[in-house]
């Protein structure tokens, strides 16, 4: 192995580190002031809906984060890359679709299994939510194809500082409600994806 992957992967890998110590501890940030604004009840409705979320997310991608990694990095031809992603987005969203409305048609047994009308309501948000996630896993498994360990670092601080920041502001500051919370959640990684995008678009310099 020559000098410069060794390189990159050591640079990758002490990016990635310091990135996942600090989401972690900003996580927690988040977690101590949401508890601290909301009851047991609507923390846990919320906690469950991202499970949720996180769950139909492993399950609708079929191995296609580690595939497309794996694919990408296995080839030169800037043409194939552009086609394989173009392809991998394209199963992602028909998958989503799909996921999306099996989850919205079994509402009804979601209230029986868990009980409360909450969680059920804010299964109306699932499908917004299951897209922004999966669209920023599916990006991220672009970037690691490419070789660009610095940017998933930056996009996983940056999902983590912003729904932080927003917590902060929508419901510390303002007061809101638990419509509030999803909203920064979504926000946060609807920015963390533009900037995934525009990352796994440019051209190494």
């Amino acid at each position: 192995m020559s000098e410069a992957p060794v390189r990159r992967l050591i640079q990758g890998t002490l990016w990635l580190a310091s990135a996942s110590s600090l989401g972690i501890a900003m996580s927690l940030l988040g977690t101590m002031i949401v508890t601290r604004h909301f009851s047991a009840e609507v923390f846990g409705a919320y906690t469950l809906l991202r499970v949720f979320v996180r769950f139909l997310g492993q399950v609708s991608s079929f191995g296609l984060g580690m595939s497309i990694a794996k694919f990408i990095s296995g080839t030169e031809d800037e043409a194939r890359k552009q086609a394989l992603v173009s392809t991998a987005i394209i199963f992602r969203f028909v998958t989503i679709i799909l996921f999306s409305i099996a989850a919205w048609v079994t509402r009804p047994w979601l209230s029986l299994l868990f009980g409360g009308e909450l969680l059920v309501d804010l299964f109306l948000f699932l499908p917004v939510l299951f897209l922004l996630e999966s669209s920023l896993g599916l990006l991220s498994a672009v970037l690691q194809g490419v070789l660009r360990f610095n940017r998933i670092a930056i996009t996983d601080l940056a999902t983590n500082g912003l729904n932080l920041i927003l917590i902060i502001v929508v419901v510390a500051y303002f007061k809101t409600d638990i419509w509030g919370l999803i909203l920064a959640r979504a926000i946060a990684v609807f920015l963390s994806c533009l900037f995934a995008y525009v990352s796994s678009r440019s051209k190494r310099t």
